[in-house]
């Protein structure tokens, strides 16, 4: 697998996490006021709704930029890539340290 696909993989991945996350707390968010009962749940639906449909919008909003990042990335990766490597290795390590002090 050359290093622009799997450079491509991972943001594409990581873009699939944060929606599944994102869903993942809607879910949530519809439980809880669930909990709350009928009256409290209706109008935390609507806001939960609201609040999902802004997401979507904002999603379809971000993926040409995403696309665009990741076309550009792309093309670094095939003109320089030992270096483009490192780095995203460097930075997924400190992801992934930050990450493990929550």
């Amino acid at each position: 697998m050359s290093a622009f696909s799997r450079l491509r993989g991972e943001l594409s991945e990581d873009l699939e996490d944060q929606v599944e996350r994102l869903r993942h707390e809607v879910a949530a968010m519809r439980k809880t006021i669930a909990a709350q009962g009928a009256r409290g749940y209706s109008a935390g639906h609507e806001q939960v709704s609201e609040l999902y449909d802004e997401i979507s919008e904002r999603l379809a909003e971000l993926m040409p930029q995403v696309r665009r990042q990741a076309r550009v990335a792309g093309r670094a990766v095939r003109d320089n890539p030992a270096p483009i490597i490192v780095g995203a290795v460097v930075v997924g390590l400190l992801a992934t340290l930050l990450m493990s002090r929550r």
